[in-house]
């Protein structure tokens, strides 16, 4: 048996054409949905390290870089214990510094007397977002 297009058996011209854009749409949805996440003011960077490399590199410090600048130190950043910290591993907190809004990139650093290699940049929105609105109230004409 034979399939040509249009024969009732087989593919379509105008079948083909829905699944192209039923494709198309989907990997739309799928890029939009993967932006990157929202941060603002208060907000903490979190990030896990293993909790043994802290004693057997004796890890005294830990820097971080923003958009790609200069290396900061933030100390050793108090654990901030969280449900998905994986087991053997400690979550640690770095306060967010005051960012302009928009896109932005993060990455870590543990350092002894010499610093180890940079984690690979994690992308962030900052948001600032306006104070709501206060007395609000009906005005005369």
């Amino acid at each position: 048996m034979r399939l040509t297009a249009g024969s009732g058996r087989g593919c379509s011209p105008h079948w083909l054409r829905t699944l192209i854009a039923s494709l198309v749409i989907g990997l739309c949805s799928s890029v939009l949905s993967a932006q990157t996440p929202p941060a603002s003011p208060g907000q903490r960077f979190g990030f896990d390290y293993r909790t043994s490399d802290l004693t057997t590199f004796k890890v005294e410090r830990f820097e971080l870089q923003i958009d790609g600048g200069a290396w900061v130190s933030v100390q050793m950043p108090p654990s901030a214990p969280q449900p998905d910290t994986p087991a053997d591993f400690t979550t640690l907190a770095v306060p967010i510094p005051a960012l302009t809004p928009g896109d932005h990139t993060v990455s870590l650093r543990a350092c002894n007397s010499a610093c180890g290699d940079g984690s690979p940049a994690f992308a962030f929105q900052m948001v600032v977002q306006p104070p709501a609105p206060v007395r609000a109230r009906i005005l005369g004409g």
